[in-house]
């Protein structure tokens, strides 16, 4: 099982922080990151002959990944458009990963 985090550091429920080299991406460049990391980590794993039985796509993301972008809610509330970037995100992984 390989398990992408999309952070500089671990990922967890209460730190979903976005690489560096990701913070002044848009929405779109940022899911076009998420799906070149992805597919880029997995072609190099199977190049030295290991092919995974699972992915997970982000770490503990029950309050969303890539925060700033893709967090679902605050002390506040619900961040509007939370959940549809999260799945958009997800997405774009799952799919890199497919």
């Amino acid at each position: 099982m390989i398990d992408f985090h999309y952070s500089d550091f671990f990922a967890d429920p209460s730190k979903q922080t976005k690489p560096e080299a990701w913070e002044s991406k848009s929405f779109e460049e940022l899911k076009a990151a998420v799906a070149s990391h992805t597919s880029s980590v997995l072609k190099a794993i199977k190049s030295t002959g290991v092919e995974p039985k699972w992915i997970q796509i982000g770490n503990e993301t029950r309050n969303g990944m890539l925060w700033g972008n893709g967090q679902l809610w605050t002390n506040n509330g619900d961040i509007k458009n939370g959940w549809q970037n999260y799945v958009a995100l997800s997405n774009a992984g799952y799919d890199a990963a497919k």
